[in-house]
């Protein structure tokens, strides 16, 4: 029975037939619990794998090991670190599988000196020199940008893996250093799709795009097949180059190995469409998914926008609305910039609208499409009333809440130059029967003398009021 259970444990259960597991063991099995642990913990039921956890006298160093490793599957930084601590605080002591999945972590946290302090304790532990903590060490250091130290703790090591050679590309690639890049990728003598695909993305995120084309060539000449990553990173170079015909090539290559089937590739390719012009073919492509996520939505109604398509973006902007797909800033603005086209202030207005009330988030790009909405509105009211002053101090008023102080100014000297005054404001208080109005800095009043006297002490009072004397200051 025994050997039974044990073989069940290494099954993907479902949670359910995981506890009736569970009961007999706690009912006939105990010693079985920590593989039990295990067995949970590889499926990624963490939270009833930690409660099981928790209930074992003495957890030993595998499973410390084991939730440390699940949690970090899942992302879940801090309960990594706080199970480093936990497993530090006792005597099972620590072994090379646990540093790895803590640095991770301390990364992700922008934990910087924890961990360099994990780094310290690996060398304490005599753990420093093995390659499964240096390619963890490598690859927190590149991360932090600190690649001085990431390249001596690489140097260090004797028998070098692709995965440290990867990680250090990965780290070169986002501080810039194409050309070291290239040259630790050159050093290498054997490599993986991964080292072709980091390389591949050296060049792409760092503009060089003709040479990223290049690297695709030479490694299919080299037999390595592309993988999905490769292809989605040679199409935004198709993309940013507008390189159509190369796109169509890396279409056919797609098509050929069934890649299509796969959102990211081909929101991809939907988007390398968009940016070469071929809106059909996008839509083609969109229309050919099998499911949909925001990002592929957004790409296509920001296709139809930057291509001069408005009503078509508008119209495929209500499809996402009603399939309840919630769109994101990319969405918006597209959908805003397609109003502005259109000159729908109108439209434009449910957009705002939408927006306010669904909560949606706002950035600087939002903040401008939602400005140039507010200068088309102004604009039209300027069609229907070209001497009404006050639409013109709008104006002026909107581009100055934004900082655009050139603009504001020429809205006002326009409003000089056609000789249109703003209507006064006036302030107004009824005293004793009559009314005494005041507009800013007026002297018409025949007693504006004793008023602004009143005025200046009850400020110079608030002031008093409201200073904080620091006494300690000048002793």
């Amino acid at each position: 029975m025994e050997r039974y259970l044990i073989s069940l444990l290494h099954r993907p259960l479902h949670i359910n037939q995981f506890k009736q597991v569970h009961a007999l063991i706690i009912a006939k099995y105990l010693t079985l619990t920590p593989i039990f642990v295990k067995g949970l913990l590889s499926l990624s039921f963490v939270d009833y794998g930690r409660k099981v956890f928790d209930q074992i006298p003495q957890p030993d160093q595998t499973l410390y090991n084991s939730i440390i490793s699940a949690y970090s599957r899942l992302s879940q930084n801090k309960k990594v670190i706080e199970g480093f601590f936990l497993m530090h605080s006792k005597d099972t002591g620590i072994n090379c599988y646990t540093i790895p999945p803590v640095l991770k972590a301390c990364t992700s946290l922008l934990a910087i000196d924890l961990g360099k302090q994990i780094h310290s304790l690996s060398i304490n532990y005599g753990f420093h020199s093995n390659v499964f903590v240096q390619t963890g060490l490598i690859d927190f250091y590149a991360k932090i940008g600190d690649l001085e130290s990431g390249k001596q703790i690489f140097d260090e090591i004797l028998v070098k893996d692709p995965i440290c050679y990867n990680c250090l590309i990965s780290g070169l690639s986002r501080s810039g250093d194409v050309l070291t890049a290239r040259k630790i990728f050159d050093e290498m003598t054997e490599r993986t799709i991964v080292s072709w695909n980091s390389i591949l993305n050296c060049y792409a995120h760092n503009g060089e795009y003709l040479e990223g084309f290049k690297i695709f060539e030479r490694m299919q000449a080299e037999k390595f097949h592309p993988n999905e990553f490769t292809v989605v990173t040679v199409l935004s170079i198709c993309a940013k180059l507008g390189n159509l015909e190369m796109g169509l090539r890396i279409k056919k290559f797609i098509d050929d190995n069934n890649l299509c089937f796969n959102m990211i590739v081909s929101t991809a390719l939907l988007e390398m469409y968009v940016k070469c012009g071929a809106v059909d073919n996008a839509r083609r492509e969109f229309d050919r998914m099998p499911e949909r996520d925001v990002v592929a939505w957004s790409a296509m109604i920001a296709g139809y926008a930057q291509n001069g398509r408005s009503n078509e973006a508008l119209e495929l902007f209500e499809c996402m609305k009603s399939e309840k797909i919630k769109p994101n800033d990319v969405t918006l603005v597209s959908v805003l910039s397609a109003c502005a086209q259109l000159g729908s202030v109108e439209a434009g207005e449910q957009i705002g609208s939408y927006v306010e009330s669904h909560g949606l988030d706002s950035n600087v790009y939002l903040a401008s499409a939602l400005l140039e909405l507010a200068e088309l509105s102004v604009n039209k009211l300027l069609e229907l009333e070209p001497e009404n002053s006050g639409n013109y101090v709008l104006l002026s008023n909107i581009y100055a809440s934004v900082g655009r102080w050139q603009e504001a100014s020429k809205v006002r000297s326009f409003m000089i130059k056609k000789g249109l005054q703003k209507t006064a404001a006036y302030s107004w208080i009824e005293l004793e029967d009559k009314v005494h109005k005041f507009l800013v800095g007026d002297t018409s009043h025949p007693r504006s003398e004793d008023v602004y006297s009143i005025v200046d002490g009850l400020a110079m009072h608030s002031n008093w009021a409201t200073y904080d004397f620091d006494f300690d200051s000048e002793f």
